[in-house]
């Protein structure tokens, strides 16, 4: 996953697998709908109504 800047918008997940926490620029989560964790666990991400 590229690094983003730090003033960028995110979102914070927690890991599934692990509990890691995620943090993600909210562009890319809207165009991926998935994350990365810091130990290597896809985090699939669903859009917000």
């Amino acid at each position: 996953m590229a690094k983003h800047d730090s003033n960028e918008e995110s979102i914070e997940v927690t890991c599934p697998e692990c509990g890691a926490i995620v943090r993600v620029p909210i562009e890319e989560a809207e165009r991926e709908m998935r994350a990365r964790c810091p130990n290597g666990h896809d985090v699939e991400l669903a859009k917000m109504l």
